[in-house]
């Protein structure tokens, strides 16, 4: 059986206590973190997503530059295809 009614502690290195409260968010020493923190964070996630659309279009183009090279490539290196 499993007690409900207790709000679980975990102790953090330094004597601080790591709570859950009843609305579900974490806190240290029932301090809600600011909307600052929150807005940054959300900022972080945006350029880090955009960081990766970027990476893999990059990634894509570069894989895809070859194809229509093919050709000059074949004139150059005095391949014929098979």
């Amino acid at each position: 059986m499993i007690d409900m009614d207790t709000t679980p502690t975990l102790t953090i290195t330094g004597g601080q206590r790591l709570t859950n409260g009843t609305n579900g968010a974490s806190s240290i020493n029932g301090s809600v973190p600011s909307v600052a923190l929150i807005q940054s964070q959300k900022i972080l996630a945006r350029i880090q997503f955009m960081t990766l659309c970027w990476t893999s279009f990059l990634a894509g183009w570069n894989d895809s530059s070859a194809g229509p090279l093919l050709p000059r490539m074949q004139e150059a290196y005095h391949v014929s295809p098979s």
